[in-house]
């Protein structure tokens, strides 16, 4: 096998708050987005897809108990070119109503800041020295 990954789905407690916050920050044309009852994917660049799927839905798919849900148990990494971008991209996510909680800061490798969606999952934001 090559391994590859194509598809991120991460459930969500309130599909339309998080179609609205992925909407304003990934600023994706509405031909890249398609939406079914319980899920809306975003469809990125690279053949890669971030589908936002309702809780219940997401329990049931996967044969979880809804209640496993309350915490993030990734992190989705975006790479930045600069220090001014991770920056940018911090206030951005904050603005369509996530929450940073660790500004970007700086080490011997990279500058790197977080946020969380609504749901709490949590957002790395990176730019490599």
């Amino acid at each position: 096998m090559k391994p590859t990954i194509n598809m991120i789905t991460i459930p969500v407690r309130n599909l339309e708050e998080s179609e609205a916050f992925y909407r304003k920050l990934l600023e994706i044309p509405e031909e890249k987005i398609s939406a079914g009852d319980d899920h809306i994917a975003f469809f990125l660049e690279q053949d890669i897809s971030l589908v936002l799927f309702e809780r219940k839905g997401f329990a049931e798919m996967t044969g979880q108990a809804n209640q496993t849900f309350d915490h993030s148990t990734l992190i989705l990494t975006h790479t930045a070119t600069s220090e001014q971008e991770v920056d940018k991209v911090l206030l951005e996510a904050e603005e369509a109503g996530g929450s940073i909680y660790k500004q970007g800061t700086s080490d011997e490798w990279s500058y790197t800041g977080y946020f969380n969606d609504p749901n709490g999952h949590v957002w790395e934001v990176i730019a490599w020295k």
